[in-house]
C-alpha cells in the first residue's frame, strides 16, 4: 500500500556516511541518519511493530532523503505505514506521515497526514524525540479512525449497478478520476481481480478506484484524487471521522495532542 521513489535507495549503514552540512546561526541540519533512527527508536517504545526493513532514499547527490516503514497489521487487504522526509540544502522542512496509504517521491511530493513537521532550527535535535513522539501519537489515533473507517465500508453493501452509474458520475463531478477511467472502474467492479473485493461493499468499490490510481503517472494527481476519494466515501456512506475520533480516543490523550489539527498533505515543488 505504500510507495517510496527516489533516485537512490541505500540502507541505514549508508545513510550514516551521508555528510550534514555545518550550522549557521539560525539553521541546524538534523543528519538524515539521526531523523531516520530517531524514529525507529520511538517505533521500539510504542505499540507499533515495523514489517519490514525501513525503504530509504535519496536525491540531489545525498542532500534530501525520504523513508517509507510499513507497519505489520492484523488485516490481510491494507497497513499501516509511515513515511519522512529530511533536506540539508533548505528547500523543505523535515517531516513525518502516517496514513493507510502513504505515496512520497523524490520531487518533493508526499500523499498522506502530516504526523509531525518542523523546520532545521536551533534546538531542533534537543526537540527531536519528543515531535516524533507526539508525530506517533497521532498517527495511532489516525489509524484506529482508518480501522473502523475501512470497516464500515466493507459493511455498506451496494445494492445495485444504479448506485455504482450514481457513484460515477459523482466522483468524476468530484475529480476522483475522469471520464476515460470509467470504464475501467466498472470493469474492475464487475470482474474483481482479488478475491477479497469480490463482496458489493463500498470497500470493494474503493479498490476499483485505487487500482485505477495506479495509472497516474503523475504524483499530484495521486495526491489529490486520493483525497478526494477517501472524502466522498465517507460522504456516501455517512462516515463521520470527527464523530469516530472523538469516540475512539481518551480526552486525555487529545489533550496530550498538539493543539491544531494536521492538514492534509499536498507538497509540490
Amino acid at each position: 500500500m505504500s510507495t517510496l521513489i527516489a533516485q537512490q535507495m541505500v540502507d541505514m549503514k549508508e545513510l550514516k556516511n551521508i555528510s550534514t552540512p555545518e550550522s549557521t546561526r539560525v539553521w541546524h541540519p538534523v543528519p538524515h541518519h539521526t531523523l531516520v533512527q530517531s524514529v525507529l527508536d520511538q517505533l521500539d517504545d510504542s505499540s507499533f511493530e515495523l514489517a519490514s526493513e525501513p525503504e530509504i532514499g535519496l536525491s540531489n547527490e545525498g542532500a534530501r532523503c525520504f523513508f517509507l516503514m510499513n507497519l505489520k497489521s492484523q488485516h490481510s487487504d491494507f497497513c499501516l505505514s509511515i513515511g519522512g522526509r529530511n533536506a540539508h540544502d533548505k528547500q523543505f522542512a523535515m517531516a513525518m506521515f502516517g496514513g493507510a496509504s502513504v505515496f512520497i517521491c523524490s520531487n518533493l511530493q508526499a500523499f498522506a497526514q502530516y504526523a509531525m513537521k518542523t523546520k532545521h532550527t536551533t534546538y531542533v535535535l534537543d526537540r527531536l524525540p519528543a515531535l516524533i513522539l507526539d508525530g506517533l501519537k497521532e498517527i495511532e489515533i489516525d489509524a484506529k479512525v482508518n480501522d473502523e473507517r475501512i470497516q464500515h465500508f466493507k459493511d455498506f453493501e451496494i445494492e445495485d449497478d444504479s448506485q455504482i452509474h450514481d457513484y460515477l458520475i459523482k466522483s468524476m463531478d468530484e475529480r476522483v478520476i475522469t471520464t476515460c477511467f470509467i470504464p475501467k472502474v466498472l470493469e474492475d467492479w464487475r470482474k474483481p481481480r482479488h478475491e477479497e473485493f469480490e463482496p458489493r461493499t463500498m470497500w470493494s468499490f474503493n479498490n476499483c478506484f485505487t487500482e485505477v490510481f495506479k495509472e497516474y503517472k503523475n504524483p499530484e494527481q495521486l495526491n489529490s484524487r486520493s483525497i478526494n476519494l477517501t472524502k466522498v466515501m465517507d460522504e456516501w456512506t455517512l462516515f463521520d471521522k470527527t464523530e469516530v475520533r472523538a469516540r475512539l480516543v481518551p480526552e486525555e490523550v487529545i489533550e496530550m495532542l498538539p493543539e491544531n489539527p494536521k492538514p492534509e498533505v499536498k507538497v509540490t515543488a
